[in-house]
């Protein structure tokens, strides 16, 4: 009797640990079920290892996300965020630790510009989306299955703060070969950075 209630006992804690190792995994699919695309000349960009090659031109972001949520960018001229920003990274203390995603310290910004700290390294527009008539986006797409927001990029503004003076440069006039952009859907614990919230792409411009 006792040998069969051990081998139930054993039977039960396998499928508990069956269905919450599944569960993590529809979990783990559903939270990194959002894309980045990069558009140019109503084209998308194909990249099978995340670095886009651009012409120094007009392009578009596109966030496809299965529902609508803020997104967060930040913009680098060299790879430092790439290095600093990973999952676990906590983002609510952000005057004592000056690193991106920090709460309370995205800004907007212009229409058509992205923005590179080039001092701190912690700036980061807030693409936000509130409802059809509140949000910062170009475009906005909304079905019953996925949500597009589309930012379009003409220029960089380059933000310094001694002097405190920002630069505004057409792509055209970039001459830089790289932009490292981290984007980030925090959806869940909003004081860390959680596996699936982040996504890293390289534009290389030709």
């Amino acid at each position: 009797m006792i040998r069969k209630y051990w081998q139930y006992t054993f039977l039960i804690l396998i499928s508990v640990s069956w269905i919450g190792c599944n569960l993590k995994q529809i979990e783990s699919k559903k939270q990194n079920d959002w894309v980045v695309e990069i558009v140019q000349d109503g084209e998308v960009i194909s990249s099978p290892n995340q670095e886009y090659r651009l012409q120094k031109n007009p392009f578009t972001i596109r966030i496809r996300l299965p529902k609508p949520h803020h997104v967060q960018l930040n913009v680098l001229n060299k790879d430092d965020n790439f290095k600093r920003i990973n999952p676990d990274l906590p983002i609510d203390s952000c005057p004592e630790t000056m690193q991106p995603f920090c709460i309370g310290m995205g800004f907007s910004g212009e229409t058509g510009r992205l923005y590179i700290d080039e001092e701190y390294g912690e700036g980061h527009l807030f693409l936000y989306y509130e409802n059809e008539n509140d949000h910062n986006w170009d475009r906005v797409e909304i079905s019953e299955t996925q949500t597009v927001f589309e930012r379009d990029v003409f220029g960089l503004v380059f933000q310094r703060y001694h002097p405190n003076e920002d630069e505004f440069i057409l792509l055209q006039s970039f001459t830089g070969p790289r932009l490292y952009l981290v984007f980030l859907v925090n959806d869940r614990d909003r004081n860390l950075i959680n596996e699936g919230e982040l996504k890293k792409i390289i534009l290389s411009f030709e």
